[in-house]
């Protein structure tokens, strides 16, 4: 009978707990509308977010499949797992409809994957994870919807600082394994797409937005994994 441990073994070896945080770049253009309202004084404020994450890129897919090809081993996935974002944000006027946003977050990032052992009768349920401090650097272009209300868009680089281990976990039955190994670089790179809904409450704003993310730099050497993830955030900035 299989333990499910042997195939443990072999996605941690294929992949040396190699998981990367940082996101491919993204080009986007924004048209505002002339009538759109000015921010006239810098914000600040705080935000939070639902994180769903998942991994990609050729490395990753090598690491599933080389755990397929165990006779004993079938329904392979790769899963997204869904963390937490938290922090806050400086936004800086640089034009009418247009500023420059500087954001600090905590995030919980990283991405899951599960698979089914027939001969034994069990299922097995992994998760690689992070915490990760986004340091995210935002254009944001908006324009207005009339009633106090504006639409925005978000675009650009988010450099990323792991300030400990990479974790592995997995379960199933009365099975289960950790294991951690630091990361080559510390200093990853991402880029961020989004965009939002924003509306005027007193001297600040609402902010309700839905933000793309993807690494696109190597947390470890020679691997290409990739994490890509899907934010919805809430917050609330005050003009100063």
């Amino acid at each position: 009978m299989y333990s499910g441990e042997r195939a443990v073994q072999r996605l941690t070896a294929s992949i040396s707990g190699h998981v990367a945080v940082a996101f491919m770049v993204v080009v986007i253009s924004f048209s505002v509308c002339p009538s759109a309202t000015a921010q006239d004084s810098a914000r600040v404020g705080a935000k939070a977010a639902v994180n769903v994450s998942w991994f990609a890129g050729s490395d990753w897919n090598d690491a599933l499949s080389l755990l397929e090809s165990h006779p004993d081993i079938e329904n392979v996935s790769n899963d997204s797992r869904i963390g937490i974002i938290a922090g806050a944000f400086v936004e800086v006027p640089l034009a009418p409809n247009f500023a420059f946003q500087s954001e600090v977050l905590y995030a919980n990032v990283g991405g899951a994957y599960s698979y089914d052992v027939p001969s034994a009768g069990m299922s097995f349920d992994g998760t690689i994870s992070a915490t990760a401090l986004k340091l995210p650097l935002l254009l944001k272009p908006s324009t207005s919807t009339g009633d106090d209300g504006a639409l925005f868009a978000i675009v650009g680089p988010t450099p990323i600082f792991i300030p400990g281990d990479i974790t592995l976990e997995e379960a199933g039955g009365a099975f289960s394994v950790s294991a951690s190994e630091p990361p080559d670089n510390r200093f990853v790179l991402a880029a961020s797409l989004g965009a939002g809904y924003q509306h005027t409450v007193g001297s600040g704003a609402i902010t309700l937005e839905f933000r793309y993310n993807r690494t696109f730099t190597d947390i470890f050497r020679n691997d290409n994994t990739r994490i890509s993830g899907i934010n919805i955030y809430v917050g609330y900035g005050f003009d100063v």
